[in-house]
Parts: C-alpha cells; structure tokens; sequence
C-alpha cells in the first residue's frame, strides 16, 4: 500500500542521493533509508538491511 501511495513526482530530477542502514535495538533490527541530499527528504524507506530496490 505504501509504494501505491508515494508520490511518484519525488524521483524527477534526483542527484544527489544517500543510502544509509541505521540499527536500532541492540543493533539486531535495521532501518534502510534513501535520502535527497538537496532537499533532505528521505524517499524511500524500508526494514531490514540492504532493502533498496
């Protein structure tokens, strides 16, 4: 539900990106985020390690 939701328009004219894994609760769980470096708006975000598509 939540890719059908995104706004699409968040990927037109990206550049500078940033991917990072954060762990969290005693370094077990992970966080992947995807982030715009121009605006600092994550765009994508998912549990679990290397989780981009």
């Amino acid at each position: 539900m939540v890719a059908e939701e995104l706004d699409r328009s968040r990927l037109e004219n990206l550049f500078l990106v940033g991917v990072d894994e954060s762990s969290y609760r005693k370094h077990h769980n992970y966080l992947t985020l995807v982030t715009n470096h121009e605006t600092g708006k994550i765009i994508y975000g998912a549990k679990g390690k290397r989780q981009v598509a």
